[in-house]
């Protein structure tokens, strides 16, 4: 494995779906939830195994977000997620205190250009294989918009590529960059932010990004979420970052709460709001252990272990 192979992570997963659906066309079609948990973690093991990888990564999907969704996407929604895992290596390398380091990683040169992390691409895979399965089994129709930041990108093409459509660039969902040390120290930033990371606050948004940042971040993503514009069955998925899903939040007299990754907010043609801090994932209980058991062992005449087919076994 090279330094960060996320990239070619996410394109094996869309490889080995895509060929798995060209031999079995209705794969996803007649595809009953527990087929669905057996089939996202045969895929995430695959790839895993294949890409040499040791790492740990969130595997309990939330399958009443699943159930939720499926019927918001029905009647139509917005849902604006955000990015993976951000790449930080070599910050690790810099032996830096973690506040210094997220300030580090959210200027410019970093912030812009930095892919998601392998164990993040991993994790994705489970979000990728659930949209499939809604357009394919419900025949929902998506439109996915981006930042220019790669650790949003990244996860957006791939879906997009899985599911045969576009990606669309959208300037108001990039993320906020901090300015250089030669315009705001290290030390006066530390007095803004909370740890590294930056407040929900005008005052502290427009010090650190500009004036007028702070509005112009409300503004954009109210017109991003305009219920006018929906129809049945179609679904705009935004992939941002947390001042986007902050506003969005705010709007919708939604908490604030800082996202994990893949985590989604959402407004369906009805005006209801459905947010997932998790994303498709949930903390582990022991009544989730057992019904995921169950779905593990379940055996099915019609699904196909991608990791037992030699036509899989492809090389990173």
């Amino acid at each position: 494995m090279s330094r960060n192979d996320s990239q070619k992570i996410l394109d094996l997963t869309v490889k080995i779906i895509l060929h798995d659906i060209a031999r079995h066309p209705n794969r996803f079609k007649q595809m009953q939830l527990d087929e669905l948990f057996r089939y996202i973690k045969i895929m995430q093991s695959t790839i895993q195994k294949t890409s040499g990888i040791e790492c740990t990564f969130r595997n309990a999907i939330n399958f009443q977000t699943i159930e939720a969704l499926t019927v918001n996407a029905m009647e139509g929604c917005y849902i604006a997620m955000r990015h993976g895992g951000q790449e930080s290596k070599y910050i690790a390398e810099l032996d830096l205190d973690n506040e210094t380091a997220k300030i580090i990683q959210m200027r410019s040169l970093h912030n812009i250009s930095d892919k998601i992390t392998e164990h993040s691409a991993i994790e994705f895979i489970a979000t990728m294989i659930i949209f499939k399965y809604l357009k394919d089994k419900f025949n929902i129709q998506f439109h996915i918009y981006s930042s220019h930041n790669q650790r949003a990108l990244q996860p957006a093409f791939a879906l997009a590529k899985l599911l045969e459509i576009s990606c669309e660039h959208n300037p108001a969902l990039d993320c906020v960059n901090y300015p250089d040390e030669n315009i705001i120290s290290n030390k006066q930033l530390k007095l803004i932010l909370d740890k590294g990371t930056l407040p929900w606050k005008k005052a502290a948004v427009d010090c650190v990004c500009g004036a007028g940042t702070f509005d112009r971040i409300c503004q954009s993503m109210r017109q991003a979420f305009d219920i006018r514009l929906l129809g049945q069955k179609q679904v705009h998925l935004m992939f941002t970052h947390t001042q986007q899903i902050n506003a969005i939040c705010e709007a919708q007299k939604q908490s604030v709460t800082r996202f994990d990754y893949y985590g989604l907010v959402g407004l369906n043609a009805s005006s209801h709001v459905f947010l997932y801090d998790q994303g498709f994932y949930q903390n582990i209980t022991m009544a989730t252990l057992l019904k995921q058991s169950k779905f593990s062992d379940a055996k099915t005449d019609n699904q196909v272990s991608p990791d037992q087919n030699p036509k899989f076994k492809a090389k990173l």
